[in-house]
Order: C-alpha cells, then sequence, then structure tokens
C-alpha cells in the first residue's frame, strides 16, 4: 500500500516538470514574437529623412511679389515628378519665373522630383515659408516648414505677395506609387495633395 503514494508522487513531479518546461517554451515563443514584432514595426513604420535643394524661392525683402499668380489666402502644396508636369504648373504658376521653369525641365526625375511649398496670399511683403525637414515613412511625405511673419514695428511694402518655397527632393529606396504629401507649420498641417511618384 505504500507504493501507490509513491507513483502519485512520481505523477505530480514529472506534471510540474513538464509544466515548468512548457512555461519556459512559451516565455521562449512570447519574447521571440515581441521581438519579432518590435523589428517588423519599426521597419514598417520607420520614418527617414529625404535631403532636398533649393531651386527657388522668394526673399522677404521689400516689394517681392512671390508668385503673382497664386491668389488664394491659404498655404497649398504642388508636386513635379515627372517633365510632362512641368508645363501645366509653369502656365498656372511660373509665368513670370522662365529661369525656375527651365531648372524644373532640366531635373532629372529619375532621381528627383519637385515640390512647391506655397505660403498663401498676405497684404504686405516681409512674408516667407521655408521648408526645413522632409520626412517619408511607407506613402506619406510630411514636409515640414516655418512660415515668417514681418517682425512689428518694421516698414513693409503694402502690396498683395505670394511667397513661395520650390524644392528638388532626392528620390531614395522604393517609388512608383500613390503619395499622401502634408506641408506642416510646425507640426500643425496646412496643405496636403496626393500625387503618383514614379
Amino acid at each position: 500500500m505504500s507504493q501507490p503514494p509513491q507513483q502519485n508522487k512520481t505523477t505530480t513531479t514529472r506534471t510540474a516538470k513538464l509544466t515548468a518546461r512548457q512555461f519556459a517554451l512559451f516565455v521562449a515563443i512570447l519574447a521571440l514574437v515581441v521581438v519579432t514584432g518590435a523589428s517588423l514595426y519599426v521597419f514598417l513604420f520607420r520614418s527617414e529623412n529625404l535631403a532636398f535643394r533649393t531651386i527657388a524661392q522668394s526673399p522677404l525683402h521689400w516689394g517681392n511679389l512671390g508668385l503673382p499668380e497664386y491668389t488664394a489666402n491659404e498655404p497649398a502644396l504642388f508636386v513635379i515628378a515627372k517633365p510632362e508636369e512641368v508645363n501645366d504648373l509653369a502656365t498656372k504658376l511660373l509665368t513670370h519665373e522662365p529661369q525656375t521653369v527651365e531648372q524644373l525641365r532640366i531635373m532629372n526625375y529619375d532621381h528627383e522630383f519637385a515640390v512647391l511649398a506655397l505660403h498663401g496670399a498676405v497684404g504686405s511683403d516681409g512674408y516667407g515659408v521655408t521648408v526645413q525637414q522632409i520626412q517619408r515613412r511607407d506613402s506619406l511625405i510630411t514636409i515640414q516648414a516655418s512660415f515668417a511673419s514681418p517682425v512689428p514695428g518694421t516698414v513693409n511694402a503694402m502690396i498683395v505677395t505670394s511667397p513661395y518655397h520650390l524644392i528638388a527632393v532626392s528620390k531614395v529606396g522604393t517609388w512608383g506609387a500613390q503619395f499622401r504629401l502634408v506641408l506642416t507649420n510646425g507640426s500643425k498641417p496646412v496643405a496636403e495633395t496626393t500625387h503618383f511618384i514614379p
């Protein structure tokens, strides 16, 4: 009769060992899932900075009109991703900027695309827009800009101006898709557009 209690003790010990092994395996699998999931998240949702260069920008000096063809008061964003799109923008907004149009025509659109950030029409000079940083995360491109306004107490020409910053953005990585581009003033979105960038 002393045999059955020992068997029961052995069975309990085996069950405890099996449970400890199962627990250790569960913890190892859970750790693997967490590490893999975090790596995948970082890979899929990481932001990368895109290099850019200025093609043209309206200065803040006295009497600068910017792009007088753009008369809306709100900021706007335009994209030129292939040579065929230059003429459309040239006839709409760049009629007074033949040198800028020529620079857009000679760009290598296999390696770059152009972005035109517009401040919006204002009632004096002293305003401006300057792109500071461009970040891409998957199909979202965020164009972070600073918007300048006249310093209080300074004398400014009371003319309608439309400040702008036209940039060429380097294409790094995979493209050939529809992108959502958002222009921000600091962290606040002020304009957006979608565009196919080959």
